[in-house]
């Protein structure tokens, strides 16, 4: 299998199309990419004064090999620039431009197949808003806001363009960073089982956001699916609930598989399933932060500063059907040296309010034989409990994660302080609840994959609605 090194580690880098009109694609791509740290060529070749006149040309200049073109003319002039590209030396292409099959031209989509196929080169798109990838401060996206996102260890891989980068600004606003982020678009060669293959040996991926809108090849997404979740954890988003057919068609010109199927042979092959992408956001940056080891069912510990989030919490926890047991007689008694006597002490512990000590009782709770995982939410009270302190003690060790509310300011200090400290945290009970369920699932999904032979579906996934 050909690698995307030249896609998403390239020694250089030309815009095809370059424009001195700042509206144009081939500007805006430009302006992009300017932060990027490696040689950066703008190629025109009907306008000298906008660049180079071609690749080969810019390569004789800069005295570096050009790895990935940024194609960005019409789509009838793709295939040709795509071609040029390969022969100066490039590896990969990034073609933004639309008009190929999602709008009824097959012929445009061909040729660029066809291109790739002769030449070997990799192709991301067409029809795509591009990828990034901040640790490198590469972003190929005409969203040039994207260079925003901070370097982290989320990986997105998205069928959409749009969507990949939504869900990276809404990791970014929760706290979390991005390794990498790919929005495929029409996947006329580079498909999601060819990203996630590569994610595989990427050092900096720690957790991948997966979102799906079509299949072309079932038992090959299942089996990268199954790669690397065995190493990794993947959360997947799937479109198609409901009838979206037709508008999935025109945006991708592939038709929606079946949503149920789908889903299920992404659950067979380890990933863990979620509704939107408010809980692909919670769940992935949960994940890419704490990894249970694998359990059929672990036991997770609530611990609350104020009564009522807890039952928040705990009415979504119950309903996802996360384990939330008794705490022995012996855990009790230690909590009842540490709070005052009409708290709740069973599981949820409700400390009454916050205070020093509120680490120990959270220590405490994850020393429990039955308690795998320990759910902590307060609302910020600086004035009552440094949250960050408490929990960076010793008595407040092992798998923990956090949800915090209050005002903004006080919010975005409280979260960056504990995600320092290997801290998953949420901003509300809902958000905690989603982080506390892929945590529980992707360690459920691990032990079924640990006791069972049974071998990832090979099911080719039908198209439909």
């Amino acid at each position: 299998m050909r690698g995307l090194d030249g896609l998403f580690t390239p020694r250089g880098v030309a815009v095809i199309g370059a424009s001195r009109n700042p509206a144009k694609l081939g500007a805006v791509m430009a302006r992009s990419l300017s932060t990027y740290d490696g040689p950066l060529a703008l190629v025109n070749s009907r306008d000298p004064a906008a660049g180079h006149g071609s690749v080969a040309e810019a390569v004789d200049v800069l005295g570096a090999p050009i790895d990935l073109a940024v194609v960005c003319v019409p789509a009838p002039f793709c295939a040709d620039a795509v071609a040029e590209a390969a022969k100066a030396g490039a590896t990969a292409a990034l073609v933004c431009a639309g008009g190929f099959a999602e709008s009824g031209h097959e012929d445009y989509q061909q040729a660029l197949t066809d291109v790739v196929d002769r030449y070997g080169i990799r192709l991301l798109g067409p029809n795509t808003s591009g990828f990034m990838v901040p640790s490198r401060k590469l972003t190929a996206s005409f969203v040039p806001s994207a260079a925003e996102v901070p370097a982290g260890g989320v990986a997105v891989v998205a069928a959409s363009g749009g969507v990949n980068h939504a869900v990276s600004f809404l990791l970014a606003e929760a706290g979390y960073g991005v390794s990498v982020a790919v929005g495929l678009g029409n996947s006329a060669d580079v498909d999601a089982a060819d990203v996630l293959d590569y994610l595989l040996d990427d050092r900096s991926t720690t957790a991948v956001a997966l979102h799906i809108e079509s299949v072309a090849d079932g038992s090959r997404l299942a089996h990268a699916v199954a790669q690397l979740s065995a190493r990794k954890p993947v959360v997947a988003l799937v479109v198609g609930r409901n009838d979206v057919g037709e508008f999935a068609q025109s945006h991708t010109g592939a038709l929606a598989t079946s949503w149920r199927t789908t889903r299920g042979v992404l659950r067979q092959a380890g990933a863990v399933l979620v509704e939107d992408e408010r809980q692909l956001v919670d769940a992935v940056g949960a994940l890419s932060m704490t990894r249970l080891p694998a359990n059929a069912d672990p036991g997770v510990g609530v611990v609350t500063a104020q009564a009522g989030p807890g039952l928040l919490l705990l009415d979504r926890l119950r309903g996802s059907e996360v384990r939330v047991p008794e705490l022995t007689s012996a855990t009790q008694h230690g909590l009842g040296d540490l709070l005052p006597p009409m708290t709740y002490q069973a599981n949820p512990v409700d400390t009454g309010r916050p205070g020093p000590g509120f680490g120990d009782v959270v220590g405490v709770v994850g020393e429990d034989p039955e308690i795998d995982l320990v759910a902590v939410y307060a609302l910020s009270e600086p004035d009552s409990l440094d949250l960050v302190a408490e929990l960076s003690r010793r008595g407040a060790a092992g798998p923990t994660v956090v949800g915090v509310g209050g005002s903004s300011v006080d919010v975005d200090v409280v979260r960056s302080g504990l995600h320092e400290r290997g801290f998953a945290v949420g901003t509300s009970p809902a958000a905690l609840a989603h982080a506390v369920r892929a945590l529980v699932d992707d360690a459920r999904l691990a032990h079924r994959r640990g006791v069972s032979d049974e071998p990832v579906s090979s099911v080719q996934l039908p198209p439909g609605p």
